[in-house]
């Protein structure tokens, strides 16, 4: 599945500045994985969780590669939170950041979580978070 946009620019005659995200969903091998490109901004949140919407019950972790983010509005996160939580209520595996770019570890610095990857959005920073 892809679901991406670039504001209605054709190919060239987008600005120097590219805007726009990609945002893209592999199922190979036994594993699921998110790759998150460009800026994420509230289209880009929305596209994010409808995508995560169809594929919330797979059966293994939903790892993310999130190198590629340029730009993030601090929500843009939000839907890969509330996946985690809901999968760490119904006892599934989690999500796993396996590769950040700066802006998201500002943003998860921002939000209070770990910034080394794998960042594990797991039992661990979920009880802290539901207890605080």
């Amino acid at each position: 599945m892809r679901s991406s946009t670039f504001f209605d620019h054709p190919p060239l005659a987008m600005p120097v500045d590219v805007q726009g995200y990609n945002i893209e969903f592999d199922q190979s091998e036994g594993q699921a994985t998110l790759t998150l490109v460009g800026d994420l901004s509230g289209a880009a949140t929305d596209a994010l969780r409808g995508l995560l919407g169809c594929i919330a019950d797979g059966p293994g972790e939903l790892h993310v590669d999130a190198g590629g983010v340029l730009g993030a509005d601090l929500d843009a996160f939000d839907p890969l939170l509330e996946l985690a939580r809901e999968r760490w209520r119904q006892d599934q595996p989690g999500v796993v950041l396996d590769s950040l770019s700066e802006t998201v570890r500002d943003l998860l610095d921002a939000l209070g979580i770990p910034t080394q990857p794998p960042v594990e959005l797991d039992a661990d920073w979920l009880s802290s978070e539901v207890a605080s």
